[in-house]
């Protein structure tokens, strides 16, 4: 009875949580004093970067208990169409301390003595806590393009948009065998992929917590669990390929989530940048903190009367001028500085921006070999508009469509 309160409260009667609530059951049952002072020194050492520092965070520990659980024992050696794989993640959603008592059997725990209880903590979740801590690391700003987390952007991007299962994705693709190497060669493909997938999701309206949405990334889980590199990208171009939703909805999106707006934009900006030698990043376009950070800008002024002739109302009005592609990325001095101003007045200053600002005045395509050479390579309909009406605003649909193509195409992820 002494054990069973210390599984649930601590000693001044205080309800645990599921972490430690799943650390003492496992600590009861070792048969050594030794190992319990081993398993509990190593549970501390390991999760408590998870809560502090550039990796920590709040319930940080629960988050990768859920994680790796999920990631490695969830539906093990069943498919997604058995109703008790799907109950699994869930119930290791909820209360993950419980799952494993009732499941500390089956095959991929196999936890029927104390040597099994004490290799659980001492060797997978170090191992998996590891990985995990190096991903929440390159999951903040301060990492981009940093030594150590080159090509892990999409482990930022994911982040960025709050897409928080790509680290049971991540986990689950990895294997205990696989070389620091290898296992990011596994995050880069996997994190890139899953912007892709995102990506199309938010453009297209479905909520990344739809339930469609989340049997789709159990289902991945269960197909990749410590697949090898190729067959990791196998999976992947299925996912992409039988993925209903597209691109197509950037056309006709629009500024609701401002922070989904803004990473379209600051990627698309970006990768327009690059393409025409111009100096930019996507972490500065993120940026909205003084003194260098970006502020998004209608190109249409907010003035109904002077476009009365081209919109049917005001409604109207409003909603082509929130659209995308009247949109831009420009530092907030700038934007705050151009207030009201007619287009006219914005383009002069237009033109000494950002290449997404800049194609729009006649200057930027005046010889430069560079702008012919990426028009042709990629067929971008890049054209400047003295006026920035109903007939602008399409064409920049148009654009913006064929950048995204480029920015988020799986050949370039599946040609690693």
């Amino acid at each position: 009875m002494a054990i069973d309160i210390f599984e649930t409260m601590n000693d001044r009667g205080l309800t645990l949580t599921p972490a430690e609530m799943l650390k003492s059951y496992i600590i009861s049952q070792l048969d050594k004093e030794s190992d319990a002072v081993e398993v509990a020194t190593m549970w501390s050492s390991v999760l408590a970067p998870l809560l502090t520092g550039q990796a920590g965070r709040k319930n940080g520990d629960l988050l990768f208990i859920r994680a790796w659980l999920r990631s490695k024992h969830a539906g093990y050696g069943k498919d997604i169409e058995d109703a008790v794989a799907v109950d699994d993640f869930r119930q290791i959603g909820n209360r993950f301390n419980k799952w494993v008592r009732s499941n500390k059997d089956q095959a991929s725990l196999e936890l029927s003595d104390p040597a099994d209880f004490k290799h659980l903590v001492t060797s997978e979740m170090k191992i998996f806590a590891d990985h995990y801590r190096h991903l929440r690391e390159a999951s903040k700003v301060a990492s981009l393009g940093e030594p150590g987390f080159k090509g892990l952007e999409p482990v930022y991007y994911n982040s960025y948009n709050s897409y928080d299962r790509q680290y049971e994705c991540m986990l689950a693709a990895v294997s205990k065998r696989d070389d620091p190497k290898i296992a990011n060669k596994k995050f880069r493909l996997l994190s890139a992929a899953l912007d892709i997938y995102v990506v199309r999701l938010m453009v297209s309206g479905f909520s990344f917590e739809a339930g469609i949405v989340k049997t789709a990334m159990y289902d991945l889980i269960l197909k990749i669990r410590d697949c090898s590199l190729e067959e990791l990208g196998e999976k992947l171009r299925e996912l992409l390929d039988d993925q209903s939703a597209n691109l197509a909805g950037i056309r006709t999106y629009e500024l609701t989530k401002k922070n989904h707006a803004r990473y379209l934009l600051a990627r698309i900006t970006a990768w327009l940048d690059h393409e025409m030698l111009y100096q930019s990043s996507v972490r500065g376009y993120l940026n909205t903190k003084l003194p260098r950070g970006y502020d998004i800008e209608h190109i249409i002024p907010d003035s109904y009367n002077h476009h009365s002739s081209e919109f049917k109302d005001e409604a109207d009005f409003a909603r082509h001028r929130n659209l995308l592609a009247s949109l831009l990325l420009l530092p907030k001095s700038i934007n705050t500085s151009l207030g009201k101003s007619p287009y006219n007045k914005k383009l002069e200053k237009y033109g000494g921006e950002n290449w997404l600002a800049r194609s729009l005045t006649r200057g930027a395509y005046k010889n430069d070999t560079r702008v012919d050479k990426t028009i042709r390579e990629f067929n971008l309909p890049l054209e400047p508009h003295d006026v920035f009406g109903k007939p602008a605003i399409e064409q920049r649909q148009d654009l913006l469509r064929s950048i995204a193509e480029e920015v988020w195409n799986p050949k370039h992820l599946l040609a690693e």
